[in-house]
């Protein structure tokens, strides 16, 4: 069920968006497709999502034991729900970002 699915992020930004806005913030594998984003997230917290909007973030450099590299890419998605409706509060999907 939660295949694809990374985790939250949690910054000052994305706070405001989620107080303000009800907009929520969530980082995805790079594969997923938005109809694939929405059911998916509609399951995990089961409630009903009105947008989608996702961005491909870059890889970022990485250096480890003196070699450098890449982390893996992932796909940011920021998604809207209906007015009045609010997200509960899970610790256990996923991994904090």
């Amino acid at each position: 069920m939660m295949e694809g699915f990374l985790g939250r992020v949690r910054s000052a930004k994305t706070i405001r968006l989620r107080r303000r806005e009800n907009k929520h913030v969530v980082d995805v594998q790079l594969s997923l497709t938005k109809p694939e984003l929405k059911n998916l997230l509609e399951q995990i917290y089961g409630v009903r999502i009105l947008k989608i909007h996702s961005h491909n973030l870059p890889p970022r450099k990485r250096k480890r034991l003196g070699k450098a590299g890449f982390q893996g890419q992932r796909k940011r998605v920021i998604f809207t729900l209906k007015k009045g409706l609010r997200l509960p509060l899970l610790t256990s999907v996923g991994k904090n970002v």
